[in-house]
């Protein structure tokens, strides 16, 4: 059983009985066996496919300047095999499983508001086949909605983010990943937003980037905070404690999952924390399955976006 299984089961029996948790409300409905995976990149139309120097391709988009991924269509792209331009025939998303992690710790309590506009946000920018769920943890885990394609559902599970007790970060990562093991796609990423240090874990943070590394999970997180603030002190308790941060454990996640660490204020009313969720939602999206008919083979090709002047393209893989 997942680890976060029996605690919705329990979360469940208590909201029918009428009492509350830290975080409330039920889990979402869908079924407790292993979620079904995202839809794959499907088959070209009719008899493309089939055709003998028809071949296919996973691009990946990437920005110069970390400006927010556009959605692209296949009339943004244009194939070349060598100096010959090519004709897309087959052009899709590829779909992602992504976990949200929300740290809901006491001292989150003035951040979810706005914590909240920039995952509504987020979730909006990602490829509706996208697999998502929506995770919480203070000194304990909770699992506020299971893999599902229903954005609009995991969106209204937000409201029920509600912050107490202390920050058991690794314990939670931990859970999410052996979580996301149970999911078929092959592109599984976490979002991560928290604005502590963890406090409260029975496992470390070597043990979640060795789990992260070898199920090739890139980890995003975001932290909420100021790096450069002073720590709480004996002579002054409350120096800082709403804005000091470490960023060192999230830029070796980053580093070791080959994933990225943004810090940021709340200062600009959370205008910096949306801004970012937009290009991690961009990163997560930015591979897409490209099919063609050229020499029958995958070499010497080139892509790009005459309107998307920032973007640069890498061939992935050729695609299943």
């Amino acid at each position: 059983m997942s680890p976060f299984a029996w605690l919705g089961t329990a979360i469940l029996c208590l909201v029918f009985a009428g009492c509350s948790t830290g975080h409330g409300g039920t889990e979402s409905t869908q079924s407790a066996a292993a979620p079904a995976a995202a839809a794959q990149a499907e088959s070209p139309p009719g008899d493309v496919g089939k055709q003998p120097n028809y071949r296919q391709v996973v691009i990946a988009a990437q920005s110069q300047n970390d400006h927010p991924l556009s959605k692209l269509t296949a009339e943004d792209l244009r194939l070349y095999q060598g100096d010959k331009q090519l004709q897309i025939a087959f052009f899709e998303p590829q779909p992602a499983t992504v976990g949200i992690v929300v740290d809901t710790s006491g001292s989150m309590d003035p951040k979810l508001p706005l914590c909240r506009i920039a995952l509504k946000a987020f979730i909006e920018d990602l490829n509706p086949s996208d697999e998502i769920s929506l995770f919480a943890f203070s000194d304990r885990q909770f699992l506020l909605a299971k893999w599902t394609t229903d954005h609009g559902a995991v969106i209204q599970r937000l409201a029920i983010l509600h912050a107490y007790g202390r920050t058991a970060l690794y314990d939670s990562l931990t859970n999410v990943l052996t979580y996301l093991s149970e999911t078929n796609t092959k592109r599984k990423a976490i979002l991560l937003i928290t604005d502590g240090i963890d406090d409260a874990s029975h496992t470390n943070l070597e043990h979640v980037e060795d789990l992260a590394r070898k199920m090739n999970v890139p980890i995003y997180s975001i932290g909420i905070g100021n790096p450069n603030a002073r720590p709480p002190s004996f002579f002054a308790p409350t120096a800082g404690i709403t804005e000091a941060f470490d960023t060192k454990p999230l830029t070796s996640l980053a580093k070791e999952t080959g994933g990225e660490t943004f810090v940021v204020t709340l200062d600009d009313k959370g205008a910096a924390l949306k801004h970012t969720t937009a290009a991690i939602a961009g990163k997560i999206g930015s591979q897409y399955a490209v099919g063609f008919i050229g020499d029958g083979s995958t070499s010497q090709l080139r892509v790009e976006a005459p309107d998307h002047k920032d973007l640069i393209f890498k061939i992935e893989s050729a695609a299943s």
